[in-house]
């Protein structure tokens, strides 16, 4: 639960126009960045990870699913991390996951995270090693991210029924039903994640911010 789902009309258009500007201006930025064979090796990453987190958004898991927005910003960086974050979100509102109008807030919501993991993964990383600073800097990122989407769901202003009702009054029972959903699934990206960042760090150090994690001490091997 890491991004709204929303249908079209339900965001003012304030909210759409401006998120969308935001938006643009930070990719246009990030596409930016660089120049000559690195801008075209930064740009093949996150066209893979783009990838990787269309493929994650668009498979269900119950009420929720897979982000991967904190593991791509720990692979290419808080800048690199955002686009693919932000292209990946484009797809799949694109295909009817999420309101086309919501693609501005759910890009920047989404793009946020991964500069965030980032950021974190970067700060955790140095004392708790890559395993340590990938769990506690994915789960940091997705539980606040499951838990600001869900209190902007509670708040978002439905139309009155018959009987002049909002609609908020029956949202309670649904709101722990989608929480506990996505309780589960940030455990288990929290796992992937470590999984990834751990086996990265050993085949792939050029990949992983810090480099090579020691390897632990054989049993019987001298410290």
């Amino acid at each position: 639960m890491t991004h709204l789902h929303v249908p079209d009309g339900v965001l003012p258009w304030w909210l759409i126009g401006l998120s969308l500007l935001l938006g643009g201006v930070a990719v246009l930025g990030v596409l930016r960045i660089g120049t000559g064979a690195w801008r075209v090796r930064f740009h093949s990453r996150i066209g893979v990870a783009a990838a990787a987190l269309t493929v994650a958004l668009s498979l269900p898991i119950g009420a929720a699913h897979l982000s991967l927005a904190p593991l791509a910003g720990m692979l290419l960086g808080p800048a690199g991390g955002f686009l693919a974050a932000f292209l990946a979100n484009a797809s799949v509102a694109a295909v009817g996951h999420g309101g086309v109008t919501a693609i501005g807030v759910n890009g920047l919501f989404l793009g946020l995270q991964a500069a965030a993991g980032a950021l974190l993964f970067r700060l955790f990383r140095g004392p708790l090693g890559v395993r340590g600073g990938a769990g506690v800097a994915a789960g940091l990122v997705l539980v606040l991210a499951s838990a600001g989407a869900l209190a902007a769901l509670r708040a978002l202003p439905l139309a009155p029924d018959a009987d002049g009702h909002h609609g908020h009054e029956g949202m309670d029972w649904g709101v722990w039903v989608v929480a506990a959903f996505a309780l589960a699934v940030t455990i288990a990206e929290v796992h992937l994640t470590i999984s990834v960042m751990h086996f990265l760090s050993r085949v792939r150090t050029d990949l992983v911010p810090g480099g090579l994690e020691p390897p632990a001490a054989a049993p019987g091997s001298p410290a």
